[in-house]
């Protein structure tokens, strides 16, 4: 559809001059797509002892160990392998491309997450925020709403990311002793919200962002964009502010106008109006 318009007329982006957001692109889009085409299938897995398990396993602990160089490697495979221990992890076309390792303790209501890393090929991709947030609708299946992590520091920011903070609301009674402490390490925790669809957060804020996007177009003109000034290309060196195209109706005006005529009023009587 082709649009045309007259320069003295407001620049139109859409229907009656409004201009719509600028769409964003959230952090997992890229992740959301590929999983709804089949790319990416996200389960969680265990050690039961079939075979494929234990070669997604053993490929997880892989990933794990290169990207967590500090953790010792037979402490990783130790944790990854324990039956006591789960694992989601992310298949791309069968191979296992990131996940985390977690131990659910359901009689305390809180699930402790020991590893989490993607490979460095598949990583600022979406896929750790994608991952996440599986684990929390899992987590709500399994009625446990709290996640607790040591996070170094180069993992505190992404757990920030993911709604962990450092301010541990959990009672000590049921974690303290459960989890293991790590020198250098930072405690966070999340709380999971029962209620919330973590799956469908991007699109729960992007239909929040066009709410209070129409919302201020309904109470301002803000959203209306007006052609340059053409008439400096005259001799003219100054024209009145009421003759710029959108300032007439506009608040500022009014106290523009208020403010000039107090200064003048004042001034006849010899008093210095201050000027804020």
């Amino acid at each position: 559809m082709e649009v045309q318009w007259n320069a003295t007329e407001p620049v139109p982006a859409t229907n009656d001059n409004k201009v719509a957001p600028q769409p964003t692109v959230s952090r997992d889009a890229l992740a959301r797509k590929e999983e709804s085409t089949g790319v990416l299938t996200f389960t969680v897995i265990e050690n039961d002892g079939t075979d494929q398990r234990i070669i997604w396993l053993i490929g997880l602990k892989n990933i794990f160990a290169k990207q967590l160089p500090k953790m010792p490697k037979e402490y990783i495979v130790r944790l990854v392998l324990d039956p006591k221990h789960r694992s989601m992890v992310i298949l791309k076309n069968n191979n296992v491309v990131g996940g985390i390792t977690f131990r659910p303790f359901p009689a305390q209501g809180f699930m402790e997450i020991a590893f989490c890393a993607i490979t460095s090929d598949e990583q600022v991709k979406g896929y750790g925020t994608r991952l996440m947030n599986h684990l929390k609708e899992y987590s709500k299946k399994e009625n446990v709403f709290y996640f607790l992590t040591y996070a170094d520091n180069f993992a505190i920011e992404y757990f920030k990311k993911q709604g962990f903070t450092d301010h541990i609301s959990l009672d000590k009674e049921k974690w303290g002793g459960y989890i293991k402490d790590y020198d250098g390490g930072t405690l966070m925790e999340c709380h999971i919200c029962s209620k919330v669809c973590y799956l469908e957060i991007p699109e729960l804020i992007k239909r929040q962002r066009e709410a209070i996007y129409q919302k201020i177009r309904n109470l301002t003109s803000s959203h209306i964009i007006y052609p340059g000034l053409d008439c400096f290309h005259s001799d003219k060196k100054r024209i009145p502010i009421h003759l710029l195209t959108g300032i007439s109706n506009t608040t500022f005006f009014y106290q523009l106008e208020i403010r000039i005529y107090l200064v003048k009023l004042f001034s006849c009587r010899g008093i210095i109006l201050a000027a804020d």
